[in-house]
């Protein structure tokens, strides 16, 4: 049998949002020599069904990557919207 990965999720509720906590750990070895290898570490958050927030800090191969991600309150539709009428003015 071989064992390969290891993947944990907890799943927690404070108050009125959901926080998805994970860990992935995959390596493959052959005759003892490390491969590949891959490790994260992230935490998701959920309010009202909507992601909110996600960070994550990944190893890859000795190559470290990270991920930071929050909503600001609708700028991007604020943007867009804008957007829109600055395109529609200009026409």
């Amino acid at each position: 049998m071989w064992n390969i990965s290891q993947n944990i999720f907890l799943f927690k509720r404070i108050d009125d949002e959901l926080i998805v906590e994970s860990k992935i750990n995959f390596e493959i070895k052959k005759l003892g020599v490390v491969l590949y290898s891959y490790n994260v570490e992230g935490t998701e958050r959920y309010k009202d069904g909507q992601l909110v927030q996600f960070n994550s800090k990944t190893n890859q191969n000795r190559k470290k990557k990270y991920v930071n991600i929050k909503k600001v309150i609708n700028i991007i539709k604020i943007l867009l919207n804008l957007a829109v009428k600055l395109i529609f003015i200009l026409k």
